[in-house]
């Protein structure tokens, strides 16, 4: 959504703040991701 013009950077960056009452309501595709590995410390 960013690219098409959607929604703007600055809405991302609020978004991702702990205190943000923003909500994300679209994720995007995995388009063939794969996780390969976890670790945890």
């Amino acid at each position: 959504k960013l690219g098409r013009g959607d929604i703007s950077l600055e809405y991302i960056k609020e978004s991702l703040k702990p205190e943000s009452t923003e909500v994300m309501d679209y994720i995007a595709p995995a388009s063939g991701l794969i996780l390969n590995k976890i670790t945890f410390d």
